[in-house]
């Protein structure tokens, strides 16, 4: 049995209004999206994705996908075609375009006004790209089996330890080259190791495979940022956690953060996902400038401001509890739906 699309239904996330309103404007054409596909073969990862309006969806991946055999595209058409079986939309009829890496960088924007493109991230900056849900979130069913964990796991506020606390992968745009340093994970760790208190900020990276240069590695160790690897429940144990964009956005560690009943700290980033509409700094987050430069103040702030605090922590809870994966797979239907009335034939 499916269900029928709900016309009235919001789509997705207030930041697909100006990507819709230019697509209403200019309206897009398959042969669009293919002439994007053929330039960007080879250097990105993408597909075409095709809905039939009889039911059947199919994609055709670029040849970079393809020979990489990574991208999230299993994940990408298992949740399209579950949306078709499952929620009503047997009927759309059309071309979209999906983007199969992290997010979409400033130098890929380009490719976002000449064919319509949805993402799991984009930057800021970019009115052009469609934001859906990253496939952490498509694959685990909205994380609903985390979030049913932490539930039950639940550490009361009293308990937690006042301190800020962070473990994450070596990842971010330049981290593998020269400007290591000026990367947000590093920039995070090296001002935990200046302070030298964990018990007002406690930073470490514990995973790095990608960093394969041994030479490059023994620079990260003897800067004295590299820790174990520890699993996400210890983090529950702190009262205070912080989310610092890798080459895009946190994804799962993000939301699930927000849902800990734990307040979050978020690094002022260049990259957004599907529900940051729902956020409101000093809200639901704790807001942090880039290069941290009032970081320390801030600790202090929260460490003497524990009512303050915790109220932060339950509206970031409140807000992510309607974010569910049906309620959000019905949104994707409908945005896709307005996306396809934008579609003219050749």
């Amino acid at each position: 049995m499916t269900e029928e699309i709900n016309h009235d239904i919001e789509p997705l996330s207030q930041r697909n209004v100006a990507p819709l309103s230019y697509w209403r404007a200019c309206h897009y054409r398959s042969e669009d999206i293919d002439e994007v596909c053929r330039e960007i073969d080879r250097e990105f990862m993408a597909a075409r994705v095709a809905f039939n309006g009889s039911g059947d969806v199919t994609a055709t991946v670029t040849r970079k996908t393809w020979e990489r055999q990574e991208g999230h595209y299993p994940t990408m058409i298992n949740f399209f075609r579950a949306l078709v079986a499952a929620f009503g939309a047997q009927s759309l009829k059309g071309s979209i375009m999906v983007w199969l890496e992290d997010g979409l960088w400033e130098w890929q924007q380009r490719f976002s006004r000449r064919a319509p493109i949805l993402a799991f991230g984009r930057r800021c900056d970019d009115y052009n790209t469609f934001l859906i849900p990253d496939p952490g979130f498509l694959e685990a069913g909205g994380y609903k089996k985390d979030l049913k964990s932490l539930k039950e796991t639940e550490i009361s506020w009293e308990k937690k330890i006042p301190s800020v606390f962070w473990r994450g992968a070596a990842t971010g745009l330049g981290i593998e080259g020269e400007r290591w340093q000026e990367t947000g994970r590093v920039r995070l760790t090296m001002l935990a190791k200046r302070m030298n208190d964990a018990s007002k900020l406690d930073a470490k990276i514990s995973r790095h495979s990608n960093i394969t240069d041994a030479e490059h590695l023994k620079r990260f160790e003897d800067a004295g940022i590299l820790g174990e690897y520890c699993p996400f429940s210890d983090f529950l144990n702190y009262r205070y956690q912080i989310d610092v964009e890798g080459y895009c956005c946190a994804w799962m560690s993000f939301f699930l953060k927000l849902a800990s009943h734990s307040v979050t700290l978020k690094v002022q980033g260049d990259h957004e996902q599907w529900f940051y509409d729902r956020l409101v700094p000093w809200v639901h987050y704790v807001p942090v400038s880039a290069r941290l430069q009032e970081l320390p103040d801030l600790i202090n702030w929260l460490q003497t401001h524990d009512e303050a605090c915790r109220n932060i922590a339950l509206n970031a809870n409140a807000a992510l509890r309607p974010i569910t994966f049906e309620h959000t797979a019905r949104q994707t239907v409908k945005l896709i739906e307005q996306i396809m009335a934008c579609q003219r034939e050749s």
